[in-house]
């Protein structure tokens, strides 16, 4: 019987040596394990930031998030919300040291990427910010954001001069959303300031395919090809201006030019006369004029 009361009785005053929570009796050996605190939450709760995001209040959820960052410093989700905070309310300098520090804790997130590149252009940082755009395509496989991505690449080499590396990268954007039919006379534009004639007849076909043509942006191109001797393609795009514009002056000018250095000189002749006829104070009116007189009498 006494062996029966012995480990009971052990157990009673060694339970009474520590509180229960932190006990725990072997059965058999009547040893006790210790147990060890519950841990930490690992990551802070954020519902009551998310809550201030959501009514709009940045500054109240970003001043919630710096006092959580003390006790989790390390916490991802927390910095990344932070980050944004601080970019929204134009807080760059202190966004963009949060936004480094949770890339380097999750790397593999384009969200931060792209919110990094953010601030750092709003800094002036083109260069950098354009490496955390590239990130953010690299890693995202959302369309929008790439898309987005791409778009501010563009921008800042655009920013920077680097025109065929805008037009690189805007290209690359609209083939993500084909939809903004009105870019591609814009990266024309880029092909141009590249002096790239290939690529920005490229882009104006493409544009026309999407619904988009713009007789400004075509007349460019013609005018381009005209000055680089490229005659025939110079005489497709002029005549596709007065198809889109039929009242377009220069085009008419520049057609009826065009067909005379591809010794079409009697199919130019309307084309002089429908200049003077758009255009009757132009300043090589008399010009123009003799150049049709002479041919009533040939």
């Amino acid at each position: 019987m006494r062996n029966v009361w012995v480990l009971p009785s052990i157990a009673v005053i060694l339970l009474a040596a520590a509180p229960f929570e932190a006990q725990k009796i072997d059965p058999l050996t009547g040893k006790v394990v210790e147990q060890a605190p519950p841990p930490e939450p690992a990551t802070a709760d954020l519902s009551e930031a998310n809550e201030k995001v959501k009514a709009q209040d940045y500054a109240g959820a970003e001043a919630l998030l710096a006092t959580l960052q003390e006790q989790f410093p390390e916490d991802p989700a927390l910095l990344a919300l932070r980050g944004e905070l601080l970019v929204a309310l134009g807080r760059i300098d202190e966004a963009i040291p949060v936004l480094q520090e949770v890339a380097e804790l999750d790397p593999e997130s384009a969200r931060v990427q792209f919110q990094l590149g953010t601030a750092l252009a709003s800094n002036g940082n083109r260069p950098a910010a354009i490496d955390a755009f590239g990130k953010a395509v690299d890693l995202s496989e959302e369309p929008r954001l790439r898309f987005l991505a791409r778009m501010n690449r563009s921008l800042l080499f655009q920013q920077q001069r680097q025109w065929s590396a805008a037009a690189a990268e805007l290209e690359a954007a609209l083939e993500l959303d084909p939809s903004r039919s009105e870019a591609w006379a814009d990266l024309a534009t880029l092909y141009l300031d590249a002096e790239d004639l290939d690529g920005a007849l490229a882009a104006l076909q493409k544009g026309a395919a999407a619904g988009h043509r713009s007789a400004r942006h075509f007349y460019s191109v013609g005018a381009r090809l005209y000055k680089a001797e490229r005659f025939e393609e110079a005489r497709g795009v002029f005549e596709t201006v007065i198809e889109i514009e039929p009242t377009h002056a220069r085009a008419e000018r520049s057609l009826a030019a065009t067909l005379e250095k591809l010794d079409r000189s009697e199919q130019a002749l309307a084309h002089w006369a429908r200049y003077l006829e758009l255009a009757p104070g132009a300043p090589d009116r008399d010009q123009v004029t003799q150049k049709l007189n002479a041919s009533r009498k040939r």
